[in-house]
């Protein structure tokens, strides 16, 4: 056997270097200057600080001794096709001796060029050539083959799906599409759509963005608790003021004595979502935050957070004297960002608190007014995932026509919708081009990588009613489902298990 290197043009036509390589030089791969990393100096300390590493182009390079009759070619013709296939847009698959087929490892070739290293009569007269073949690749392989993840045509939120293992030294480029479900809507089709999508990939099974009022309850695939799952701050709301009308009083604490909430790799910076409803119709409506505290609970640690304004819910009719309708579902709400420390070895080394704080926007009060907490959704910032704020359903949702399918692509680096009419939610879009478009306008995020850490998929999603209009807040109305997909391509930073 021997080293086979097939290399691709853009157009298709493929040669194998491997058939004219000098096998006393031998091939370059370009591993040596992959990784780079830059250091920080200072003239009041010694030495230096790592300060970040990224990767760059890999340079390939191929010694070889092209021969007239190669590939059926002339000399000439030869040297024409290797420089038409060292171009932008071409790979290569890597096939050295004793490796399977298929596991050969593909290069994608950003440029790249044919050098003719010495031009000899001796050489010229027996129909031989001394070229050198130099390509920029991308700095890691993959291979070109698809491998699912997890799937399910039905998954509760706030919900999660548990990963496939995983292949590869490099974390793997993930698609993720995620669809509304007609079940999922609660109500008659064309009326209710998932408007808004939050998934993130965890690390364990210990990690659980979804925070019940237990603290931990309801999570996977139960989207409205039981009552006793519901933390409420019924008639007797009242008692908060009496430190002073309108401020903002402490409604609940998550301390660090309630693992596994502060269990290992749970650190970081997250983004809180609470799902709270406000009745009767008529209660003034309430405004809520959070925050981290320290172990004293004086001082608030790094955080970013907003307030936001919960309308009471109205069944129907009218919006009501405060100029919103959420209904009878749960209002979801974004309190904004959290930064949480990195726990120790135990999980009872962070002793800090995770505080939810509420108060009335009117001094009058409603004796009657029952708040109710059904929990709260941690989405990940700083790992692979991302938020769909609005657009799964289009042209808009005052005008639900479509409902959609979101498409995150980790190796075009891209998201779109796949619109489709609700009476034909199983048939297949991508075979009309005009009802594919980009979601970049309404996703933020990032996309699906899948390494060696990865273990679950985390979804959350809200629903906003189709009405002319559409001011009405997302809830959650009914029970939600939704359908999801990710499969990944494994990546190597040479070859497997090299």
């Amino acid at each position: 056997m021997a080293d086979n290197y097939y290399l691709t043009s853009p157009q298709g036509s493929q040669v194998n270097l491997g058939s004219w390589l000098d096998a006393e030089k031998g091939p370059d791969f370009g591993a040596r200057d992959v990784l780079k990393q830059t250091f920080a100096e200072s003239p009041f300390a010694e030495g230096r600080q790592f300060a970040f590493e990224h990767a760059g182009a890999r340079r390939m390079s191929f010694p070889l001794l092209a021969a007239s009759g190669g590939a059926g070619l002339s000399l000439d013709a030869l040297h024409a096709v290797l420089s038409r296939s060292a171009r932008p847009g071409a790979y290569i698959d890597l096939k050295p001796d004793g490796v399977p087929t298929a596991e050969m490892v593909r290069f994608d070739v950003i440029g790249g060029q044919v050098k003719l290293d010495d031009y000899t009569v001796h050489l010229q007269r027996v129909a031989r050539r001394r070229l050198t073949v130099e390509l920029e690749t991308q700095p890691y392989g993959y291979w070109p083959t698809w491998i699912v993840l997890a799937s399910s045509a039905s998954v509760g939120v706030p919900g999660r799906l548990a990963l496939s293992s995983l292949v590869g030294d490099v974390p793997g480029e993930g698609r993720l599409v995620i669809q509304g479900t007609t079940a999922s809507h609660g109500m008659a089709a064309g009326s209710w759509f998932p408007d808004f999508l939050s998934w993130w990939i965890g690390p364990s099974a210990g990690v659980r963005p979804w925070l019940g009022p237990s603290p931990i309850s309801g999570f996977g695939g139960q989207s409205f608790p039981a009552g006793s799952e519901i933390a409420n701050f019924g008639a007797t709301g009242h008692r908060y003021y009496s430190g002073g009308v309108g401020s903002f009083v402490k409604l609940a604490g998550l301390d660090g004595g309630d693992a596994p909430f502060w269990a290992p790799l749970l650190g970081g910076r997250y983004r809180l979502f609470a799902v709270a409803r406000l009745t009767p119709s008529g209660a003034p409506p309430w405004q809520l935050t959070a925050d981290l505290a320290d172990e004293l609970e004086i001082t608030p640690l790094a955080s970013n957070m907003q307030v936001a304004t919960l309308a009471p819910a109205v069944a129907s009719g009218s919006p009501g004297a405060y100029g919103a309708q959420p209904s009878l579902g749960f209002s979801l709400l974004d309190l904004g960002e959290l930064n949480i420390p990195q726990p120790g070895a135990s999980a009872g080394d962070f002793v800090g608190e995770l505080r939810l704080w509420g108060k009335s926007a009117s001094p009058v009060l409603a004796a009657t007014a029952t708040l109710d907490i059904a929990g709260a959704w941690l989405h990940r910032l700083d790992a692979p995932g991302g938020l769909l704020v609005r657009g799964l359903a289009q042209p808009s949702i005052g005008d639900a026509t479509y409902a959609g399918r979101l498409h995150v692509r980790g190796d075009a680096r891209d998201t779109r919708f796949h619109l489709f009419s609700s009476a034909d939610l199983t048939a297949d879009p991508t075979t009309n081009a005009l009802r594919i478009r980009s979601a970049a306008q309404h996703y933020q995020g990032g996309y699906p990588y899948c390494g060696a850490s990865a273990a679950y998929l985390n979804v959350m999603a809200g629903i906003r009613r189709a009405n002319a209009g559409a001011t009405d807040p997302l809830v959650n109305q009914a029970n939600l489902t939704l359908g999801v997909s990710l499969v990944y391509r494994p990546r190597f930073a040479f070859l497997k298990g090299i």
